[in-house]
């Protein structure tokens, strides 16, 4: 580690964990003053600007997209989802380890939906386009670009307090906490999408959306790299 500090002038950092590593690090070789980080938070991939500016009818209350893994929590957020539903559509975007699993666990409620293939990633910007809140209930995480994304198409976002969720989250502004990876704890939380939904406006949405704006966040990165 200490070779690396000698040698590298600027970090570029994506999410506070990594930020805190390289500064006790800093502090702890006593290069404190002799390097520079900057902290650019993940970036989103897939930005549509004609499908967010499009009118498209919603067809789901919730979306969870990405890798079909056990650490992301599905299994528990469907025992949730089961139990409070009343009436509302759950879609499921994705492939992974733990699909069989959880194709077992939703094939007798018609209330959710599971593509379990492929989804082009302007296809899956319909997809939220079509749903009205994200969720992410994972166990564990490190960075990910998913609330930047939900947020990108005016979604707030529901997830656990895991990775880099808390940075990213800010609550009733886009989106809200899961308080518990706990089963009761995904309940109260799908119970009070309503009142969360009212709270977390479009402006606000955006407002929290614009930190990660891309043409900032290069001019930044630009003007560090010549300077």
């Amino acid at each position: 580690m200490a070779t690396y500090f000698h040698s590298i002038k600027t970090f570029i950092l994506s999410y506070q964990a990594a930020n805190d590593v390289v500064k006790n690090s800093a502090e702890l070789y006593q290069f404190e003053g002799k390097m520079e980080v900057l902290y650019l938070p993940q970036m989103p991939e897939m930005e549509f600007v004609s499908l967010r500016e499009a009118s498209i009818p919603i067809k789901y209350d919730y979306i969870f997209y990405g890798r079909i893994e056990e650490y992301k929590g599905l299994e528990l957020f469907i025992e949730a989802f089961d139990q409070t539903a009343n009436g509302r559509k759950l879609l499921i975007v994705g492939t992974g380890r733990d699909e069989e699993n959880i194709k077992t666990k939703v094939k007798n409620n018609p209330q959710i939906e599971f593509l379990n293939h492929y989804v082009e990633s302007q296809d899956l910007a319909r997809y939220i386009m079509m749903s009205r809140c994200v969720v992410l209930p994972y166990k564990s995480a490190t960075g990910s670009q998913t609330v930047a994304i939900a947020n990108y198409y005016g979604r707030m976002v529901l997830a656990t307090k895991v990775g880099c969720f808390p940075e990213y989250i800010q609550e009733g502004e886009n989106g809200f906490f899961i308080e518990n990876y706990t089963v009761e704890a995904m309940k109260i939380a799908l119970e009070k999408t309503d009142e969360y939904l009212n709270i977390c406006t479009p402006e606000k949405i955006q407002k929290v959306y614009d930190k990660f704006n891309i043409k900032k966040i290069a001019s930044q990165l630009y003007q560090k790299i010549i300077s």
